[in-house]
């Protein structure tokens, strides 16, 4: 509570809030900040990709956000998948699910 009260409402900030955020775990929180469209111009992607965040990744709700943020896109099309794919253990396959979004 006391992260979003100071950072929630500056856009460009709320990359500290979503720090935050992964640090305590809180993915429904993550991913309501990363739903919202104001914000999703803003994300520094290289969060996502902390250890802290490896409980998000692993969340099917990732890949649709990943979509949004134009990383599936480039994953796609270079051909080179996030390590996170093949370590971690996901309850869903990357390239299948990125397959759902053109």
């Amino acid at each position: 509570a006391a992260l979003e009260a100071r950072w929630s409402n500056d856009k460009r900030s709320r990359n500290l809030l979503l720090l935050g955020l992964g640090t305590f775990g809180r993915a429904d929180q993550i991913y309501r900040l990363l739903e919202d469209p104001k914000f999703q111009p803003l994300v520094d992607t290289d969060i996502l990709f902390r250890p802290d965040f490896a409980g998000v990744r692993a969340d099917p709700r990732f890949m649709p956000i990943a979509a949004k943020l134009g990383l599936v896109r480039y994953w796609r099309q270079s051909g080179y998948w996030p390590d996170f794919c093949t370590s971690e253990q996901l309850k869903y396959d990357c390239k299948t699910e990125a397959a759902k979004y053109r």
